[in-house]
This record gives C-alpha cells, sequence and structure tokens, in this order.
C-alpha cells in the first residue's frame, strides 16, 4: 500500500512517515533563476545535521528525485532534470543546471530525518530570460520645434518586468508633453520643442537582469534670429569682413548677395578686401535649413567713404581757471570737410550766452569757463564719403568750494576726537587745522585719541587750491564733557596736592562729587 503524508504518496517501505508532522523545510520564496542559469532550492537546514533517511523532491506532484538512505539509493524518476540536478543529501537542498523556462512551477520536498517527524516544504520558481538586444526607436527619424510629435519606443528581448524612462540623466514621468504608454515601452512627446534636446536612456529589468538602451535626441529648429556683423562704415581701401550667424539645427547653410551686382558667395563670412567707394550698398544674407525647410534673410549696409585724416582739436592748456579764462577750441583736418559738429558728454553742443560757434563750426569759444564745462569734448568732421572724430579734453581749475567738516560736536572725556574736511575742488586742495586759532595739524582729517577737558573748543579747518590760489574755512566748536572730565580734574589736582603735602578744597569737592 502506499501512504500520503503531509500531502505527498511514499512507497509502502517508508510507512514510519506517518509519523510526520508538516513543517515548511524550506527557505522562504520564490526562487529566482535565469534562463541557462542554475538555482539552489534550499532547505533551511545546516550541517551537521541529523541524517537524512529519505527525502523525495516533485513538481507538480511528479517525482524528480528520491533517496533513501538505508539503500543508498538515488532515483530520478523525471528524464527531464537527469544531468541537470544535484542533491545535497546532509541537507536535502536541491540545485537545478541549465534552467529553462519550462522548469517554472511549485517544488515541494518530504523528507525524514533519522530520529525525527517528517518534514514538508514548497517552493516556487520563477524563471526569466535575461534581457539583451535593448534598443530604443524614434519615430519619426526627424523632428521639428514645435510641429513634430515623437515617438520613442523601447524594445528588447527577453522577459521585461519594468521599464524606466530618464532625460539627461533625471527621472521622466507624464506631464503637458510626455505621456507614456504600452506599459512604459513608449515615451510619446507632443509636440517637440528645443528644450527636448538631450541623452535619453530606457532601462528594462527583470528579477535576475538590467539592462540600458540609451538614444540621443537632436531637436531641429530655425533659422532664427539671423544677424550679420560687422562694420556699418569703413574708409576707401580698408577692408570689412562680415559674419552671418543663426541660431539653428542643424548648423544653416550660407549664401550672400550684394545690390551692387552679382558676387555669389556661400559661406557664413563675407570678405572686402581694398574697399572702394563702389563696394557701398545692401548685402543680403539667405540662411537656410536643409532639415526644416525653412529660410530666412537679412541686410546688412555698409558705406564705404573716401578718407579724411588728421582730425585734431587745439589743446587749450591746463592752466584755465572758473570764472576768469575763456577758451577757444579750433577743429581742424587735412581733406575735404563738408560739416563739423561739436559735442560734449555725448549731448550736441549749441550756442547759448558763454558759448559761440565761427560760421563754419570750425571754432568752439567759451567765454569765462565753469568747473562744468571741464570734460571731453569731440568735433565730428564728415563729407559724404567719410567721417572721422578728434577729441580733446578741457581741464577746468576752480575751488576751493563748500568747506565742510563732518566729526561730532560733543565727545566724552578720554574718547576719540575725529574730524574730517571736504571741499569741492580741482585739483584737490590741501588743508590745515587750527584749535582756537593754534594751527595744529595738516591733511583732510584730524585725529585727537585721547581728549581731555582742555580740548573743548573751536576747531578750524582751511582749504587752499595751490592753483587759483583761493582759500576756504569751516570752523566746529567741539565740547569735552562727562565725569570722566572731573576725573581728570581730581588727577590734577591730587598731583598738585602731593607736591605741596596738603589737600585742597577743590579736591575735596570733585572727591565728594565722584
Amino acid at each position: 500500500m502506499k501512504i500520503r503524508s503531509c500531502g505527498v504518496m511514499y512507497h509502502e517501505s517508508c510507512v514510519f512517515l506517518g509519523l510526520c508532522i508538516c513543517q515548511n523545510v524550506l527557505e522562504p520564496g520564490p526562487a529566482i533563476g535565469a534562463v541557462g542559469g542554475n538555482v539552489w532550492l534550499k532547505t533551511n537546514l545546516s550541517p551537521p545535521a541529523k541524517p537524512i533517511i529519505v527525502l523525495m523532491w516533485s513538481r507538480n506532484l511528479e517525482n524528480i528525485i528520491t533517496y533513501v538512505r538505508g539503500d543508498n539509493l538515488t532515483n530520478y524518476s523525471a528524464p527531464e532534470y537527469r544531468d541537470r540536478i544535484s542533491l545535497n543529501t546532509s541537507t536535502g537542498s536541491l540545485e537545478l543546471q541549465n534552467l529553462t523556462l519550462n522548469d517554472a512551477g511549485v517544488y515541494y520536498l518530504d523528507m525524514v530525518p533519522s530520529g525525527s517527524a517528517g518534514k514538508h516544504g514548497n517552493i516556487s520558481l520563477h524563471v526569466f530570460e535575461m534581457i539583451s538586444n535593448a534598443s530604443i526607436t524614434p519615430s519619426p527619424a526627424i523632428v521639428i520645434a514645435n510641429e513634430s510629435s515623437l515617438n520613442l519606443t523601447c524594445v528588447a528581448q527577453g522577459n521585461i518586468s519594468d521599464i524606466e524612462w530618464t532625460k539627461d540623466g533625471k527621472n521622466m514621468s507624464p506631464h503637458n508633453r510626455v505621456s507614456l504608454h504600452r506599459n512604459n515601452r513608449t515615451l510619446i512627446i507632443s509636440p517637440v520643442e528645443r528644450i527636448d534636446d538631450g541623452l535619453y536612456e530606457c532601462k528594462l529589468s527583470n528579477p535576475v537582469s538590467t539592462m540600458t538602451a540609451v538614444f540621443t535626441l537632436a531637436v531641429n529648429y530655425g533659422p532664427l534670429n539671423v544677424t550679420i556683423s560687422g562694420p556699418t562704415e569703413i574708409s576707401a581701401s580698408d577692408n570689412a569682413t562680415f559674419t552671418c550667424s543663426a541660431d539653428s539645427h542643424p548648423p544653416s547653410e550660407f549664401s550672400w548677395a550684394f545690390s551692387g551686382g552679382d558676387r555669389s558667395v556661400t559661406g557664413p563670412v563675407y570678405k572686402i578686401r581694398n574697399s572702394k567707394v563702389e563696394d557701398s550698398g545692401n548685402y543680403t544674407c539667405t540662411a537656410s535649413n536643409p532639415k526644416t525647410g525653412s529660410k530666412v534673410s537679412v541686410t546688412h549696409m555698409l558705406i564705404v567713404n573716401g578718407e579724411i585724416t588728421g582730425a585734431v582739436i587745439s589743446d587749450p592748456g591746463d592752466s584755465l581757471l572758473a570764472g576768469v579764462s575763456s577758451i577757444n577750441l579750433t577743429c581742424d583736418a587735412q581733406g575735404t570737410i563738408m560739416t563739423r559738429e561739436w559735442t560734449k558728454g555725448g549731448s550736441p553742443l549749441s550756442s547759448s550766452s558763454t558759448i559761440t560757434f565761427s560760421e563754419d563750426n570750425r571754432t568752439l569759444a567759451i567765454s569765462q569757463v565753469k568747473k562744468e564745462d571741464r570734460g571731453e569734448y569731440i568735433c565730428n568732421i564728415s563729407n559724404p564719403f567719410h567721417s572721422l572724430a578728434a577729441r580733446q579734453n578741457v581741464t577746468v581749475n576752480y575751488g576751493p568750494d563748500t568747506v565742510l567738516i563732518i566729526g561730532s560736536e560733543t565727545v566724552d572725556i578720554g574718547h576719540i576726537i575725529h574730524l574730517t574736511c571736504t571741499a569741492d575742488s580741482f585739483p584737490e586742495t590741501s588743508y590745515t587745522w587750527a584749535f582756537n586759532g593754534r594751527q595744529i595739524a595738516t591733511g583732510a582729517s584730524y585725529i585727537n585719541k585721547e581728549s581731555a577737558y582742555d580740548d573743548s573748543g573751536r576747531y578750524t579747518c582751511s582749504a587752499h587750491n595751490s592753483i587759483t590760489l583761493l582759500s576756504g574755512k569751516a570752523d566746529i566748536n567741539v565740547s569735552v564733557t562727562g565725569k570722566d572730565q572731573l576725573r581728570s580734574l581730581a588727577r590734577h589736582f591730587s598731583q598738585n596736592d602731593c607736591q605741596q603735602n596738603t589737600i585742597s578744597p577743590i579736591s575735596n569737592t570733585i572727591a565728594m562729587i565722584l
């Protein structure tokens, strides 16, 4: 007869299995294996365990292998496992080798260790193919910004459990223009924008393998922001270089046209050597993108002028005195001069009560210059073919004006007296300091690091300009106050008392106050 113990039938010679108590002797599952690989279905027994008298592994109630210790018998009941399994007779663990997808299923173990109740267990085995040949397929192959929609499809061989997408190393998730389909196999971007440029990765995984497919997306756009850089006006015989640029992917192709005749040039750079007046005109650059099919043209005007040289403004010298001196600035050059225009500080100059011009604007006269008249004067000389600028800096000496003393009028005794004198003047003025009419220091700042009561009084700063020979001054009254003052007096009278070997009434009074 046959006896079923713990859900498995055994031969009648193993009737002692009737003593079996169902215990799960296998490690928690499921067990995971890869096609072509090996996997152990392990028990939780560790050598030296009690010898196993009898055990049987089965799958789907079909016997795989039976071991009987007394008979030293190992029986392979299932031929498809022969030469692919290894049995550890000490622990009962079973190794399956060269796995196939058909090996997946539930495996059962029944065993009887020596002197123990029977043990039983079951475990599920999942077998997966290794992922291989992963790639990302784009559709369409060429995309145009703000026009195209893009499908990126991740394909591979093998069992795929999970798919994750990243762009430039950052995880992607659905949002306004991005969606995922077919269990994340397909990423759709609609519409594609320029910011979608980058490295896309599709990470495929299952419990036994991981593989990443990579795709670099280049979004085609443009040409945009087409510009020509280069001079707008040059002298005859000068060289000129124009450079056409455009924001575009792929880079734009460039062609040139000239309004003054046929000068077919291709490429981003157009060069003119040893220019002539006849080279004046409009230069047109056309930028084309073969992928987007777009073309954009821009025009740049060039004026080639005849030569004017040696432009100069007469130097008025550096000894001008505000309110006293008058100047004449004369603008001259070699060549044909048609117009002269005067500017200062970027603004055109015009006649006023103190500014007059000669009939041809050659001479600019300023009577009784002011400090506001100092600065750079520019005379722009031009004719229909050329322009040139002459520059002259005018220096006006003035001041000192607005002499000020900055500092505290009240200072605690023993603290710093710090006074600073300022004046509006060119060139810089020299400063002297006086205390109650007696000169005490020079320089813009006066510092007394430890004030005493007798430092109270009037401080005067005198500012002098060595060019204008003008001077100015300012006063400040400083009062040194506080109990620290009495302590200073106490020290003074105490010294006198010690010298005279007596105590004065003033010393007693100060001591009572303190």
